[in-house]
């Protein structure tokens, strides 16, 4: 369980993710009552810290050894998109301008169903 929930159904007060973020670990210790429910506070930064300890090793890997390119600036400002991601997609990617239009691109990356609006022989519909 997050932290933001753990404070949400045992204080009975709504957290915000931001406002879980700034709360220092004994203010949130604070608010609970229960011992078990503090320890798993603490335990949820722990493995908080450690992973996000390790994503900024590779981060730092990854931009030690990646030459950044057109459209990586343009594709951090999608929401959801990291460093991480944006190096992902602008790999896999390849030139963007070998696809001459944006639904091309779509279908590429399959975020379009491609269909043929012509009717399919054979097909009957309520007969």
């Amino acid at each position: 369980m997050s932290v933001q929930n753990m404070m949400n159904r045992n204080t009975g007060r709504k957290l915000k993710v931001n406002d879980a973020k700034r709360l220092s670990e004994e203010k949130k210790s604070d608010q609970l009552a229960d011992e078990h429910h503090k320890t798993a506070v603490q335990s949820d930064k722990a493995v908080v810290d450690f992973f996000n300890e390790r994503i900024d090793r590779i981060e730092n890997a990854v931009s030690k050894e990646v030459k950044l390119r057109y459209p990586y600036e343009e594709l951090l400002t999608a929401p959801g998109i990291g460093k991480i991601l944006g190096v992902t997609i602008m790999l896999e990617t390849g030139d963007v301008n070998r696809f001459s239009t944006v639904s091309g691109y779509s279908s590429y990356c399959k975020g379009i169903i491609e269909w043929d609006s012509a009717p399919v022989v054979g097909l009957v519909i309520n007969p």
